[in-house]
């Protein structure tokens, strides 16, 4: 685009459009004042109109009181009147006009000549009587006293009352009424005098007020019935009725103004509200005559504005011309320049004369021309020679980029080596996750084996415990049946700790519990194992410990009892020493708890390790010292216990001397608790049975031998148990038994632990039946089990026989009977130790013979059911029933079966 051009379109951009703006808005302000100026106009108008209004009814109301006061109207006689108060035929009725009514009929129709507003002038009395200034159109029943103009001026008899709009009895006519009560002396209302103005005549008088050609005004009462109106068809309608809806803004507003359509056009309507009719006062003026007022403002400012542009236009052309021609001389220059260059010949300068910036820009080219010229000599100059530099340089460039290339070689060999290396690393690292994976299955897996058999060895040897008149030779026996379960128990349990922790799944959990008394209970254990190898064992407790704080108290007596265990067994000679003591300076305030910080140093007079040595022991399955120790351990305790006092918020330090002994010591922040958080104490006397009734207990679990271990268990305390070997025939007995607890396997065939606890919950009847896990996995924890899975509460296989009783008592809220207690009120089969066998009621010999096969056969299980039917079927069977159960309970099938086949022959 040229540049006159673009002067052109900057001008009109600058300054047409600013021009415009101003036009349009000076032409929309004036339209705007002009228009505000017509509505003030307007609303003075109506201003003027109520002030008429409101004094011709003033007047009104003075001349009604006036004709109130007239002697002639006030006369009492009116036993005579005319009234309408029985049923009359209107062609037979008969006016009979007494003096002094006719004088008073002659006196409003006086006053109707002289106001000629009056539509009608009247007057009711208290007797009934109706007195009009004309006769009825009909004269119907009508009485006076029960019209609302009369009750009106009888409610406000001190002065002229106005009634709203009404429509005539006899007639069609609107009518507004001004009326006056008739009081006499006493102030007693003995009549009402009215008048009547149509509606048609008010109006008149509203039209006597001129507001301009097609322009009216019309008047709304408070309820929006249109009062005044040039139509006479929407006279005493509301204004919604007359297809005036936009009005609603006008009922809603004191003044204002509004648009409307009315008829296919479209005016504005400007309201007030008077203050003394509280009428609305509307001014009706069609919209082309608001408009044409300011059509010629507009007309007058395009012109201007148009005419503005064109000289405006012609002005720029000019100026654009001059700025034009000797820019074009210089452009020409320029491209003439710029030819000259090319040939390397003399530069010509340009010749402009025009006194301004231009001239200027004509004097910079021309220095700028010389210099180029001078430049493009010394240029051509200096090309010649860098013909020469540039063979040169491409000689040394052909030589670089033959190095570079063999550097490039070179590169992608090492970029290639290094991804080989990246990928076997990768492959490396996803072998391992996979083999960590493995590890982890596969200790899980190992760990359920071996704890399905330890829960019933260690189970069973519980069991065998609680029996009566054992000898010397059977409790040994038990001791090394207990102990070897729980070596091996501790050697699966370490395992699986430095697998967890490797796996960081390895989780705390925190338990209240007294804190010297746990501390009393390890060093009295620890005690007991150095007399029995001849050493010294110290105990140093600070007399500041808390009596009771919150922690894992698991975890703190694993890491007590390895460094202890480790000690003892590395010390031959000597003592060995527990200090525990509080850091200084080292108690905060911890959840509304104090927290301090505690030392623990464990300290021996053993053969040492060496310095070099003193973090291999930290290391898993790394042990140092004397062979013949090391195959004591796994090499796994102090890797665990490190790990756990990590955990714990602690660090386990180690300090040793060769010869002399060792030294381990760690800090623990302990948090302080209030004896109300401490468990129960659970009673540890024998139990023989509980309080209440009897309670059902279901086992599932599909391996015989654990089900047998806990059936044994509990159906000498008097419980009714039943088995089920997998999750289906569990979560049919559940329907069947209805039990009060669940002791439900986890892994078990065809289905699970976690399907049949899921459809147990889902059940309604059986919603609230407690289910306690019972499994030898350790994949999932505790407290997911029984947050996630529907449990009450959970046990690790091997169970311990205490543990089961503690959850059996917590759930189901019963209270224990133990050992040399007084036996009253518990559900045991009763145990009349003085009865004997021959005073026992047996069941039939068929029945016997079942039980007898079902011994035979080793089914527990049948046993425990027939019993319970027998006893069921007849309480006499109960004693045999209990004999039975004794017998059963120290599993001696001869003694059983010889019990059993002396009512057999009977």
């Amino acid at each position: 685009m040229k540049l006159r051009y673009k002067l052109l379109i900057s001008y009109l951009m600058i300054g047409l459009l600013p021009l415009l703006s101003i036009g349009i808005y000076a032409n929309t302000r004036l339209r705007d004042e002009q228009f505000r100026a017509i509505s003030e106009s307007y609303l003075t108008q109506l201003a003027q109109i109520d002030i008429t209004l409101s004094n011709f009814l003033r007047d009104v109301e003075a001349d009604v009181a006036t004709l109130a006061a007239d002697p002639i109207v006030r006369t009492k006689d009116d036993r005579e009147f005319t009234n309408f108060l029985q049923q009359a035929d209107p062609a037979t009725f008969v006016y009979r006009i007494g003096a002094v009514e006719q004088e008073i009929i002659d006196t409003f129709l006086r006053y109707q000549e002289q106001h000629l507003y009056a539509n009608s002038v009247y007057m009711g009395r208290s007797n009934g009587a109706f007195v009009r200034s004309r006769k009825r159109a009909a004269a119907t029943q009508y009485d006076p006293r029960e019209r609302p103009w009369y009750q009106l001026a009888v409610s406000q008899p001190d002065r002229a009352m106005r009634t709203a709009p009404y429509r005539s009895v006899t007639t069609d006519e609107i009518n507004l009424g001004i009326v006056k009560a008739l009081v006499d002396d006493q102030n007693v209302v003995f009549g009402v005098v009215g008048v009547d103005i149509t509606l048609q005549g008010l109006t008149a008088v509203v039209a006597q007020t001129e507001i301009g050609q097609d322009q009216y005004i019309f008047l709304l009462d408070e309820q929006g019935i249109i009062l005044s109106n040039p139509d006479p068809a929407r006279r005493f309608q509301s204004y919604r009725a007359a297809g005036l809806n936009a009005f609603e803004q006008v009922m809603t507003q004191a003044r204002g103004y509004l648009t409307f359509v009315d008829k296919g056009q479209t005016n504005y309507a400007f309201f007030l509200t008077s203050p003394y009719l509280k009428w609305k006062i509307c001014a009706v003026v069609p919209a082309q005559i608001i408009t044409h007022a300011s059509r010629h403002l507009v007309n007058t400012m395009m012109i201007i504005i148009g005419v503005t542009l064109c000289v405006g236009m012609m002005l720029a052309y000019v100026v654009a011309q001059r700025i034009v021609t000797p820019i074009n001389s210089l452009i020409q220059s320029i491209a003439l320049l710029a030819s000259e260059l090319r040939k390397h010949q003399p530069f010509r300068r340009v010749n402009i004369r025009t006194h301004d910036e231009i001239e200027q820009l004509g004097e910079a080219f021309n220095a700028m021309g010389a210099q180029l010229s001078e430049a493009d000599r010394e240029l051509e100059a200096y090309r010649q020679n860098l013909e020469q530099i540039v063979a040169q340089r491409t000689a040394q460039l052909t030589e670089a980029n033959a190095q570079l290339s063999q550097e490039i070689v070179t590169r992608t060999e090492v970029e290639q080596e290094l991804r080989r290396a990246q990928e076997l690393a990768l492959q490396a690292k996803n072998a391992a996750e996979t083999a960590n994976q493995a590890k982890s299955e596969f200790l899980a897996n190992m760990s359920h084996e071996l704890r399905t058999p330890l829960n019933g060895i260690l189970g069973y040897a519980q069991l065998l415990r609680r029996e009566k008149g054992l000898n010397e030779f059977q409790e040994k026996g038990l001791d090394i049946i207990e102990r070897s379960g729980n070596h091996l128990l501790q050697l699966i349990n370490d395992v699986l700790d430095v697998s967890k922790i490797e796996a960081r799944k390895m989780e705390l959990v925190a338990v209240t519990f007294q804190f010297p008394a746990f501390l009393q209970e390890i060093t009295s254990m620890i005690r007991i194992q150095a007399e029995q190898k001849g050493l010294t064992f110290h105990c140093d407790l600070a007399p500041e410990l808390p009596h009771v704080v919150c922690a894992d108290k698991h975890r703190l007596e694993q890491i007590l009892l390895n460094l202890l265990g480790n000690a003892l067994k590395f010390t031959d000679h000597g003592a060995v020493s527990l200090r525990v003591s509080e850091l200084r300076q080292s108690s905060e305030r911890h959840e509304a708890e104090t927290v301090r910080t505690y030392c623990f140093q464990v300290e021996d007079t053993g053969i040492g390790i060496p310095q070099k040595n003193l973090e291999d022991i930290f290391l898993a399955f790394k042990q140092v010292g004397e062979h013949a120790r090391m195959r004591e351990g796994t090499g796994l305790g102090l890797a665990i216990s490190r790990k756990l006092v990590e955990m714990m918020g602690g660090e386990l330090r180690a300090h040793s001397v060769v010869g002399q002994g060792s030294a381990f010591s760690f800090t623990l922040p302990l948090q302080e608790a209030s004896d109300e958080h401490l468990p129960e104490v659970v009673e540890t006397q024998a139990i023989i049975g509980y309080q209440g009734e009897r309670r059902k207990i279901l086992v599932v679990d599909d391996k015989w031998e654990n089900r047998v271990l806990l059936v044994s268990l509990l159906l000498p305390l008097g419980f009714d148990v039943q088995e089920a070997e997998d999750g289906y025939d569990g979560l049919q007995k559940t329907g069947e038994f209805r039990p009060d607890l669940i002791f439900m396997d986890l892994i078990m065939p065809v289905m699970d632990g976690f399907e049949a606890t899921r459809q147990i919950r889902q059940t309604p009847a059986l919603a609230a039946t407690k289910i306690i896990a019972v499994s030898a996995s350790t994949v999932i924890p505790s407290h997911k089990i029984t947050s996630e899975y529907g449990c009450d509460d959970y046990l690790l296989k091997p169970v311990h026989m205490q543990d089961v009783l503690e959850k059996i008592a917590l759930h189901l809220g019963i209270i224990w009977i133990y050992e040399g207690a007084q036996n009253t009120g518990f559900s045991t089969l009763p145990n009349d130790r003085e009865a004997d066998a021959q005073k026992l009621i047996a069941p039939p010999p068929d029945e016997i013979n079942l039980l007898h096969a079902s011994v035979l056969d080793g089914d527990v299980q049948q046993v425990h059911a027939r019993l319970e039917i027998m006893v069921r079927h007849d309480q006499r069977y109960r004693p045999f029933a209990e004999q039975v159960l004794e017998r059963l309970k120290t599993f001696d099938e001869d003694r059983l079966c010889e019990f059993l086949q002396q009512y057999l022959g009977g």
